[in-house]
């Protein structure tokens, strides 16, 4: 069939026309009209006729709307949505990944920095012990005599400064015993020096068995032994420098075969100063020395011979 609605668009003109009063016979004749053949698609479904079969710029009526005409507009915002949704998880999804990947590069990092740190720390700590071992070592060179391994003087005036500033202020009972090898010169002359180191090492292990827990020797130098004797009066203070005098005067391992000891001891007394105290213990020793060796003079007796002498001299 021709298109209805062409051919009524003409019709409805034709009468506007013959309304307002045109002559039929003035108006124009239509020798020419547009043919575009339409179709029924209810009936040509019914005949099962195929729409290809028809001409080329035939026109369906009634043909049912498909999907995508009824809701084309609805279909591409939800593609376009869609599409913005994919680009999104996966702007979202890349930047996860490269979150993941920068945490373990940074965890890997953490774990090297880590070793590092325990690495390092204990290098130091290795180093801090090392130290403190050659300190301590350093130290003991500083305070211990290399022959005897006693105490040098250092380590004896040090304590002794210590003692003394305990117990300047209050009665005290600290006493000192100056020690040393009778004609220790001879025996090096005699025997030779590695025998007089011999017995300087034997002497120092004897003095040392003598004392009590409490007390300490030191080698003061040479052939000189310094006792300090904390808690000690000047008559217990005598009693042990007599068993050191008996201790080194044994039979001896050495060639020298006996070696013999003169002791000054001194007591402090409060105010007194460390150098007073030892230059009584010296000038008791020295007084040992010149009563004939081997023996124990006290500053006290050698304060009452020196009496002695000057009154027999006046």
């Amino acid at each position: 069939m021709n298109n209805p609605y062409t051919h009524g668009r003409h019709a409805a003109m034709v009468a506007q026309q013959i309304l307002a009063g045109t002559p039929p016979s003035a108006l124009p004749v239509l020798n020419d009209t547009d043919y575009r053949p339409s179709f029924d698609y209810r009936a040509l479904q019914r005949f099962n006729i195929k729409t290809d079969l028809l001409p080329p710029d035939s026109t369906l009526a009634f043909e049912p709307e498909g999907i995508w005409y009824r809701y084309r507009q609805v279909i591409i915002i939800s593609l376009a949505v869609i599409l913005a949704l994919v680009s999104t998880v996966a702007v979202l999804l890349a930047n996860i990944h490269r979150r993941r990947q920068a945490e373990l590069t940074l965890r890997k990092w953490n774990r090297e920095l880590d070793r590092l740190v325990r690495i390092r720390t204990q290098e130091l700590e290795d180093r801090a012990h090392e130290l403190a071992r050659l300190g301590n070592k350093m130290r003991k060179l500083a305070y211990t005599d290399s022959l005897t391994e006693l105490p040098n003087r250092r380590a004896g005036q040090e304590l002794l400064k210590t003692l003394l500033g305990r117990e300047r202020d209050r009665e005290q009972s600290l006493s000192v015993a100056l020690l040393d090898l009778d004609q220790f010169k001879q025996i090096n002359d005699r025997f030779g020096y590695e025998v007089g180191d011999k017995v300087l090492v034997e002497s120092a292990g004897r003095i040392r068995d003598a004392l009590r827990a409490a007390d300490q020797v030191f080698r003061w130098g040479g052939e000189e032994f310094l006792v300090v004797l904390p808690e000690t009066p000047a008559d217990q203070a005598i009693q042990i420098a007599e068993r050191i005098r008996e201790r080194v005067q044994q039979p001896s391992f050495t060639p020298a075969r006996q070696v013999t000891t003169s002791i000054g001891v001194a007591s402090f007394t409060p105010g007194e100063p460390l150098d007073a105290l030892l230059g009584r213990a010296d000038a008791a020793l020295y007084q040992a020395k010149q009563s004939g060796r081997n023996q124990v003079i006290g500053s006290q007796q050698c304060l009452v011979r020196s009496s002695r002498q000057h009154t027999d001299a006046v």
